[in-house]
Formats: C-alpha cells, sequence, structure tokens
C-alpha cells in the first residue's frame, strides 16, 4: 500500500484496467469447496445509484469524485453482480500541481456482498498503477497480476467495503462500538476498522443531513499524523450514504462532499427540509 496514499488517491480511501472478461471458479470448483457463502440483507443501495462529490485540499477545490452503481451481464456462481464504478479527477485548475485521473471498479455479489473482481486504473501526479485482482472466497485467496495470497473469510477490497459497510444494521449502535473489516490492497489484507462516535448534522451542497459519524482507525505514518485523523459522516437513515469525510494529513487537510445524488434506494429522510 505504499503508492495509494497519495493526495487524490486518499480522496477513494476516504470513502474507497477495466474488464469485462468473466475469470470466475467453475461450478466444479466452488463444489469441491463443500462451502456456502454468507447471505446479507441490503436494504441499502440499489443498481442506478449515482453518488457525486467535492473534493477539497484545504480551502482550494481540487477535485470531483463519484461512485456508480451500474448493471452487469456478468454472474457468478448462480449470483448476480453489482458493478461498482469509483471515478475521481483533479480539477483543470488543479492538474498543474497534481493532476489526476483516477478509475476503481469492483464486480460484488448481490447476496454476500463480497468482491469477485476488483479493476483499478490510476494516474495520481505522474504515478500510474493498474491492477486487476480476482478473489476466490471459496479458497480463500486473491490473484492479482503480480501474485496471489491468502486472505481472511469475506474479505473485501477498497471500494466494496464500504458498500458492505451500508449494510450492516446500526439501529442499537452504541456510542464507542468497533466494526473491523478484513480488506485488500497492493496484494496486502489489513484490518479497517471504524468506531461510532454519535450523531451530527452536517451541511452540504444538497442541504444539511442528518448523520452517523465514525473514526476509522488508520495507518500511522503513513499520510496521516495519528490514527484518528480522518472522520466519516454517513447518513442516518436506510441508505447509510457517506456524506462528509474529513482527513488532516501531514502536509494539510482533504475534505470530500457529497454534491449531488439520484437513484437512492430508500427515501432520504436524513436530509434536513427547508
Amino acid at each position: 500500500m505504499k503508492k495509494f496514499f497519495t493526495i487524490h488517491g486518499l480522496a477513494f480511501f476516504l470513502l474507497f484496467a477495466t474488464g469485462s472478461t468473466q475469470l470466475a471458479l467453475s461450478k466444479t470448483q466452488s463444489e469441491k469447496a463443500g462451502k456456502e457463502l454468507r447471505t446479507m440483507n441490503n436494504n441499502a443501495f440499489q443498481i442506478g445509484e449515482k453518488l457525486k462529490y467535492r473534493i477539497h485540499y484545504g480551502v482550494v477545490s481540487a477535485g470531483y469524485a463519484e461512485l456508480n452503481v451500474e448493471p452487469t451481464d456478468i454472474v457468478m456462481h448462480g449470483n448476480k453482480l453489482f458493478h461498482v464504478v469509483a471515478k475521481g479527477r483533479s480539477t483543470y485548475g488543479f492538474d498543474p500541481f497534481f493532476k489526476v485521473r483516477d478509475t476503481y471498479e469492483t464486480y460484488i455479489d448481490q447476496d454476500a456482498i463480497l468482491p469477485w473482481m476488483f479493476f483499478r486504473d490510476c494516474y495520481e501526479g505522474g504515478y500510474t498503477v493498474k491492477q486487476n485482482v480476482i478473489f476466490n472466497h471459496f479458497a480463500n485467496t486473491a490473484k492479482s497480476n503480480k501474485q496471489t495470497i491468502s486472505t481472511p473469510e469475506n474479505v473485501q477490497d477498497i471500494v466494496s467495503v464500504f458498500y458492505y459497510a451500508r449494510c450492516i444494521d446500526f439501529s442499537n449502535v452504541k456510542v464507542g462500538d468497533f466494526f473491523n473489516v478484513s480488506t485488500h490492497l497492493d496484494d496486502e489484507v489489513f484490518d479497517m476498522k471504524f468506531k461510532y462516535v454519535g450523531k451530527a448534522e452536517v451541511k452540504t451542497d444538497v442541504g444539511k443531513i442528518k448523520c452517523l459519524k465514525f473514526l476509522p482507525i488508520l495507518l500511522q505514518g503513513r499520510v496521516f499524523k495519528n490514527e484518528e485523523d480522518m472522520v466519516i459522516y454517513v447518513s442516518d437513515d436506510e441508505n447509510k450514504i457517506p456524506v462528509l469525510v474529513k482527513a488532516e494529513v501531514m502536509i494539510g487537510s482533504i475534505k470530500m462532499t457529497l454534491n449531488d445524488y439520484s437513484g437512492l434506494r430508500n427515501p432520504f429522510l436524513s436530509l434536513v427540509k427547508k
């Protein structure tokens, strides 16, 4: 993960080579594994959801990001998939300082809310990376274009982890509760931990939104000063949309704010009416 935490690469972490070939296990292989995948109740998002964000570096408008849940004809082990496409780019005014053109794609099992394929195609200030990852949740492995590694049960990628988190039932959450998720990135697995710290109301381009507030426990000494230098605000309704993300980094601060939305699965009840 050494190269991931650049300024704009971080913007996707704050939330989160294109391919269409089905690189799946055969049915025979999955049957041999003698293992069934979990089933999760998803009442948070659906195909057609689109979320757009503005990214600020300090007081400067630095870029834009969007998360789209798209349909796909690919079926894995008889299960339908969500095709999530996350894109980020710097503004033309910010390009001379740090040009960013990032695309992340993940194919998520609609029943298990687990990724089967992950694609990353990024350009960040002269640094480029293209990565393809195939997950085998029966054998607990992740195969990239570099190597195959062992993974824990129900491992996520850095985009699917946020869609999985949106499926967690927070109705009885208490201040101080932790949520841990094993996450794969750059041929490594790390534990992404979220700590619930209470409720808040935040201002966005679409209006004031009632939110749940979480602190991701992060990697000290990379880009962050301290392990609790990031905060994520999620809409306090059934959609659980990432609304506002703020982070203090070694050389300043970054903020990503909801700018527009469409295709939500549920009414946006946390949006405060004017």
